[in-house]
């Protein structure tokens, strides 16, 4: 009855290994029980509970959190206070011990001692002691903090915490322990939200907690250093009475006598610790393993000297005979019983079987409808209705329980149909679309009925009828719920499944029992969102009755990969940053090689049988090594994240099925998985976020207030050929999913012209199908470049509609079920297996499936032969033959009388032809090879076999020969057929992608492009709102090049929070957008303006804004509206006729004055209404130089001669312009202006003196503001540098040489035609990266490259320089916001396009050069000398 107890790799540092592996070793040692004992989580259950049950072994369950136990606290107090008595006898603590804060502060003041360098911190710690105690303070100094740093281990936990380990004893144990880990979690969420005053205490759980969940919950203490008794133990002490007494209360069922002393247990049989085994790893040899996640976790190095092993290398799984031998030490030399183990049941958790909250029914409404729908009477239909239930109901299941899921069928049923006749009537309308539809939704509600789903059904049928009546944007369709009739009845998605031909059976099979997944995406239209639908969700299915809460977002498990396996590998072995670099491109290589592109990842298994890899596995034992220990880290736990739009609701509470946990943000999540939530019991609703949805809303919003019309997107014609037209020109910028360079290239070559070609698209651009071939075979195909052609006949149904190519996964189920005649439950779980590439597995089914379809199409053969051999049938199935030919021996070869098995039908082949070992390894490459079809097969075998067979056969009759040979050969020939399907159906499986969910995502494809063909200015300043700034460039470019739509700069009085269309081709800038300008602060401004109309100058602005909202605005926000002109009305007269002056720099000074004078703040507004700009300006620029006293000192030394007379009007000045930081009295603005220019008048030399302090001030040059623009803005507006410095005049004038040859290249002209010529082009350097070449098979294999980008403003062309020695001299040169004429010649390749190799460059700015700089030459992998 003795379990293992094991803590699994949830436990983060603390556990190394995974349930699986725990599992695997405990058996081969021979034990039948194991004990999951996790670190403050419980996260791993499920996955521990399923693989038991899978092995056959006993499961218990249990964890290890932190409890709070008041005596804890009085002993530790005591301890230290003792220990500091016997190590400075001279401190006296009878009667004066020191207090728990007191003890904290000594000790935390200790250790600050210890580690300081300062010279003062002999006075600091004196002071503090002397605040703790006077009498501290005349001890010895380091003497004192030494001692207390040895104690500082009682306050690294509050001093009343030790760790607990809580086991269930029942299935009741069970849920209670699933309460008290989501006790823990609620504490730590009121930490987290800053709602609980003392966060140490209120991270562990109470005794009156511990007993409110103790139930059928054994406490037992595994006497580790944080536990209870191990806290006795770790300081030498014994479990005395007093100390029994003080923790008898806790109920510690470890079974210790009163006379039993633990002061030597740490020391017991050298190898063990801890009063039962408790494995932190499987394997002796997982150690190294346990120590480099332990590392990876705590981000420590093994190679650091301060870096402590965290276990005993003994901590794996013992064998039996020395746990028995431990146990018996234990209890007879310690008194210690281990007998409390017998009192432990098996974890009995009932996993897969998810319990639906009840949705709300009127029952009389549901049974009359059911009354109705069967003919039955109508006088009391619950009482019928419930008479035929109770008679129905299955044996096992409660009448209650049944009913319910019979009314949620129903009503279901009711709601579903009444949505066939709106959605679907046209259809319906006709005989053949009336059986269609009726037979679809009869087999779908039968099967939904069946599998008892209806209510989850209603419950996505209430939420998105919710989310659509308060306004929130909902997607058309996501994930494979596409499928069913009942769910487009409903109105859950908008994509009619038998349109568009897609497969219930993909959504929900009646052959694999599990939940079906409803996905839904929402939006927001600026006032309400998903967040609202997440909100509904709690209050309607919620329960506020109980202690828990019954709805809670998923806990997102994140593991280890191979990538990142690697660089935590590395780190934790100490390794230098330039061997991650290296392994990452041994990685890159192979990912190459195997057609491997992102998001697909590289597996361990794929990685070491590449060639390239391996060969250096071999050869580099340091390789091999971090190899070894990230293949120790794969797929274990790394971190705990919040799943994006996962939701889980209970019918009672989440902890009744699964511990809650709580986010970094303090949100209650479950605390198991996605996958693991849905086996406890709780159903899990996909919740998720689109953000083209909130486009689109937006845009409807704009238009709207334009056009007065209302776009609903909802009955669009989606078959619209401008539209199409549009996409196809690969003006795809903000169209959901197809924005990427890539998918552009793919729908210029592929062109689509419906919805279910917008769907290839997405099924097509996907790793594996682009290493395929099948793109190219689709595109040629369609176009009429390849002539149309199916694998078999039957074929033609499943594939028709994309040119024979096997592009979603619901072929794979119609081929299946079209050649080999299986059910589509049976072709779901093909493909599914499929999908998991398992090589025995495969194998399985790739006999199945031959050996199904041979039979399946047994008679269309004999009918096929009747006219050819008249003689005898052509039947596959060669059972007739076996006794007839016993010299061929077909009875080992054949299965149920055909060739099946691909194992025995080539061994048949082999040993029929003799082949030798080479010819028959070649014949099963040449089988594997999706490439080698039938008529390749019949050109190597078929006489050899007809050969083969006669000889075989000597002596035999002539007829039974030729039956033989040709009956044999045609078996084997159809046997290579579907072997050669099967093969291609499994590689395109994998690629495959699921229609339903492609023809969805088709739909907010089509609808964005709708939007952005016939509504441009609207879409795309939409598009601008929701795309970060690093983008926004990329909108403007596009919307500038295909609608010649303008993006107007920010303007205080005309811009709005977010960018608005502005005229037929116009966008202004939206404020929030600009950096350091928020939401919140573009709102204050939007609304002061809303409030006091347009602003009437910068005085204005902060006037209004200040007063409106109480508070300045920040000099970061001012600047960047400043300097992107959003003040650009307000510059004055003088100011713009002036070319010394720059404008926005001359508002940004005024504009940082205004803010912090007090006219601003209290002169009423309505005072400068009626001033003139010039009177303004004369103000603000005085002002400004007032607050800079300097300034006018400087003036007055210049003037010695004016010195008298304006002494004192300077000092008048002065007083005018700060007259309110003295004095608070009302003075109107109009009287100041008028003394200010008084005294202008009078002295001009002062004022050009203003206007001359004013231009130093404001020094920054056109090409400056215009890259500031863009630095604050994200794009060019008012101009851009090219234009600025006229480059291009420049560069035309360029005098021809070796290099120059007059004609300049334009960045926007450079294409395909320019391959491999030299070109001269003049741009702005951008996105500067140096990198290390990485690729060993590369000459320049370690050399640097720098790669940049050079723009125009408009368009941009990628250049690079290579070779360390060329980056280090021209790294000088080529800095970010350089502008360039460059000299190199025109690269074009697959994967990085059209590129320019820089080969001589001149600046322009800043700084110019006179002569080109020549990049230096490379010969043979080396940099060459410069030329001179």
């Amino acid at each position: 009855m003795l379990p293992y107890s094991i803590v699994s790799d949830h436990s983060l540092e603390k556990g190394g290994s995974r349930c699986e592996e725990y599992i695997e070793t405990a058996i081969a040692q021979g034990f039948s029980r194991l004990c999951l004992f996790d670190y403050d989580s419980m996260s791993a259950t499920v996955s521990f509970l399923r693989s038991c049950q899978k092995k056959s072994i006993s499961p218990i369950v249990g964890v290890y959190l932190p409890v709070s136990i008041p005596e804890l606290l009085i002993y530790n107090v005591q301890y230290a206070n003792r220990i500091i008595c016997q190590e400075l006898p001279a401190f006296k603590c009878d009667g004066e011990a020191l207090t728990p804060a007191g003890l904290e502060e000594l000790i935390s003041a200790s250790i600050a001692y210890l580690k300081s360098k300062a010279k003062t911190k002999n006075q600091r710690f004196a002071a503090r002691l002397t605040a703790v105690r006077e009498s501290l303070a005349e001890h010895d100094q380091s003497v004192l903090a030494n001692v207390c740093a040895k104690l500082s281990y009682i306050i690294s936990d509050p001093m009343n915490v030790a760790r607990m380990g809580f086991v269930a004893k029942t299935t009741k144990g069970y849920k209670n322990l699933l309460k008290l880990a989501s006790t823990l979690a609620i504490k730590e969420q009121a930490v987290k939200l800053s709602l609980a005053e003392d966060s140490l205490v209120n991270l562990s759980l109470t005794l009156s907690e511990m007993h409110e969940f103790g139930d059928d919950v054994l406490l037992i203490d595994p006497l580790l250093n944080d536990s209870v008794l191990g806290k006795f133990t770790a300081r030498g002490e014994s479990i005395n009475q007093e100390h029994q007494k003080m923790l008898s209360h806790i109920g510690l069922h470890i079974g210790i006598t009163q006379n039993a002393k633990l002061t030597t247990l740490s020391q017991y049989a050298d190898f063990i610790k801890i009063p039962f085994p408790l494995a932190k790893f499987a394997e002796n040899f997982h150690y190294e393993e346990f120590c480099i996640k332990h590392a990876a976790i705590t981000k420590m190095s093994l190679s650091k000297l301060q870096y402590k092993a965290p276990v005993d290398k003994s901590d794996f799984i013992w064998d039996q005979l020395r746990l028995q031998r431990y146990y018996d030490g234990v209890a007879n030399e310690y008194n210690v019983d281990m007998t409390f183990w017998e009192s432990v049941e098996d974890t009995q958790v009932p996993l897969g079987k998810v319990v639906l909250p009840s949705y709300e029914i009127d029952e009389e409404e549901i049974a009359t409808y059911y009354c109705a729908l069967n003919s039955l009477s109508l006088s009391n239909p619950v009482m019928i209705f419930d008479e035929i239930i109770q008679a129905e109901c299955p044996e096992g299941e409660t009448f209650l329980g049944y009913r319910r899921k019979q009314y949620e069928a129903y009503c279901m049923r009711k709601l579903a149909w009444d949505g066939v006749m709106t959605k679907c009537q046209a259809r319906y309308a006709t005989d053949a679309g009336k059986k269609e539809i009726t037979d679809a939704f009869n087999m779908e509600f039968g099967v939904i009925q069946d599998m008892g789903f209806s209510g989850y059904f209603l419950i996505m049928y209430d939420i998105i009828r919710y989310a659509r009546h308060i306004g929130v944007p909902v997607g058309p369709a996501r994930g494979s719920a596409a499928g069913s009739l009942i769910v487009y009845s409903l109105d859950i998605t908008d994509v009619d499944p038998i349109e568009y031909g897609l497969q219930f059976e993909r959504f929900l099979n009646p052959e694999r029992m599990s939940m079906p997944d409803i996905d839904v995406d929402f939006g927001s239209n600026g006032s309400v969102g998903r967040e609202d639908v997440i909100a509904y969700v709690r209050a309607k299915y919620g329960n506020d009755s109980y202690p828990f809460t019954s709805v809670s977002q998923i806990a997102n498990i994140n593991r280890y990969g191979v990538k990142n396996g690697f660089d935590f590998a590395c780190d934790a072995l100490g390794l230098m940053p330039y061997y991650k670099r290296y392994i990452k491109s041994l990685i890159a290589s192979a990912e190459v090689d195997l057609s491997i592109r992102s998001p697909a990842n590289i597996t361990f298994e794929q990685l070491e049988e590449h060639d390239g890899f391996s060969k250096k596995l071999k050869e580099e034992p340091v390789l091999n090594k971090v190899t070894q220990r990230a293949k120790g880290l794969y797929n274990k736990k790394q971190t705990n994240g919040v799943h994006a739009g996962g939701v889980v609701i209970s019918p009672t509470m989440i902890p009744d099925y699964s511990p809650l946990g709580c986010s970094a943000k303090g949100v209650l999540i479950s605390q198991f998985d996605k996958d693991d939530v849905e086996d406890a019991g709780l159903v899990k609703l996909d919740i998720l976020g689109v953000e083209s949805l909130s486009v689109m809303c937006e845009a409807n919003a704009q238009i709207e207030r334009r056009h007065q019309t209302h776009i609903d997107v909802r009955t669009i014609d989606r078959s619209d050929a401008d539209v199409f037209g549009m996409i196809n020109k690969g003006l795809t910028q903000g169209l959901f999913q197809v924005e990427s360079p890539g998918m552009q290239s793919l729908i210029k070559k592929l062109q689509p012209e419906s919805i279910g070609e917008l769907g290839v698209l997405s099924a097509l651009f996907r790793p594996g199908a682009l290493q395929s071939g099948m793109v190219e075979d689709y595109v040629e195909t369609k176009h009429g470049l390849k002539p149309l052609s199916y694998d078999h006949p039957a074929m033609q149904v499943a594939t028709s509609e994309t040119y024979g190519c096997i592009v979603y996964q619901e072929q794979v189920m119609s081929i299946a079920r079209l050649l080999a005649g299986y059910t589509l439950g049976e072709a779901d779980q093909l493909r599914r297996a499929m999908g998991k590439k398992k090589l025995e597995e495969m194998l399985r089914h790739k006999r199945i499936f031959i050996g199904r379809a041979l039979k399946f199409w047994r008679e269309d053969n004999i009918k096929k032969g009747e006219a050819l051999f008249p003689d005898f049938k052509l039947d596959v199935d060669l059972s007739d033959l076996v006794a007839r030919v016993p010299a061929l021996n077909l009875i080992d070869a054949l299965e149920d009388g055909v060739f099946a098995s691909p194992i025995k039908t080539i061994e048949f082949v082999g040993k029929l032809l003799s082949l030798s070992d080479d010819s028959l390894v070649a014949m099963k490459s040449r089988f594997n090879d999706i490439a080698y079809t039938v008529g390749l097969f019949k050109g190597d075998y078929q006489q050899a076999i007809y050969l083969s067979v006669e000889k075989a056969l000597a002596g035999e009759d002539v007829a039974l020969i030729e039956e033989a040979k040709i009956r044999i050969y045609y078996a084997i020939s159809q046997w290579a057929r579907f072997h050669w399907i099967f093969n291609k159906i499994e590689k395109f499986a994998g690629y495959g992608f699921n229609k339903s969910h492609a023809i969805g995502y088709a739909f907010i494809t089509y609808d964005t492009a709708y939007f952005k063909y016939h509504y441009s200015v609207e879409y795309y300043s939409s598009c601008m709102t929701y795309s970060s700034k690093n983008v926004l460039d990329s909108f403007a470019k596009e919307a500038y090049q295909y609608k010649r739509i303008s993006l107007l700069k920010p303007d205080v009085n005309k811009s709005e929070i977010t960018f608005q269309a502005e005229g037929d081709n116009s966008i202004r800038y939206g404020l929030s957008k600009l950096r350091d300008v928020k939401e919140h602060t573009a709102g204050m401004i939007v609304s002061t303006r809303d409030t006091v109309g347009a602003f009437l100058s910068l005085w204005h602005f902060c006037a209004a804004v200040n007063k409106q909202h109480q508070k300045n605005l920040p000099v970061s926000v001012l600047y960047t509206l400043a300097m992107t002109g959003a003040f650009d009305s307000f510059i004055p007269d003088a100011v713009k006729s002036s070319d010394k002056i720059n404008g926005r720099g001359f508002v940004n000074v005024l504009v940082g004055a205004m803010q912090s004078h007090p006219l601003a703040n209290h002169q009423d507004i309505d005072d400068v209404m009626d001033m003139s700009g010039y009177d303004i300006y004369e103000l603000c620029t005085v002002w400004c130089l007032a607050l800079h006293k300097k300034g006018l000192n400087d003036y007055l030394k210049k003037h010695p001669a004016d010195m008298d007379d304006l002494s004192a009007k300077v000092s008048a000045l002065l007083n005018t312009i700060n007259f309110g930081k003295r004095e608070r009295e009302k003075v109107e603005a109009k009287d100041v202006f008028a003394r200010i220019h008084s005294i202008l008048v009078e002295y001009p030399d002062m004022l050009a003196f203003v206007m001359g302090w004013v231009s130093s001030k404001t020094t920054m040059n056109v090409v400056d503001t215009v890259f500031e623009e863009k630095r604050l803005s994200g794009v060019y507006m008012t101009s851009t540098p090219l234009t600025a410095i006229d480059a291009y005049s420049k560069i035309e004038r360029e005098p021809p040489g070796k290099y120059i040859d007059g004609c300049p290249v334009y960045i926007p002209d450079v294409n395909e035609e320019y391959e491999g010529d030299v070109v001269s082009t003049v741009g702005v350097v951008k996105s500067i990266e140096e990198k290390t070449i990485t690729n060993p098979d590369s000459t320049m294999f370690n050399q640097k490259m720098l790669v940049f980008a050079l723009e125009d403003g408009m368009y941009t062309l990628n250049a690079s320089i290579v070779g360390t020695k060329a980056v280090n001299y021209m790294k000088k040169f080529i800095e970010e916001n350089v502008i360039i004429m460059a000299i190199g010649r025109i690269r074009n390749s697959e994967r990085f396009g059209l590129s320019l190799m820089l080969e001589a460059c001149k600046r322009y700015y800043p700084e110019a050069t006179g002569d080109l700089i020549r990049v230096p030459e490379i010969k043979n992998g080396k940099p060459a000398s410069r030329a001179a």
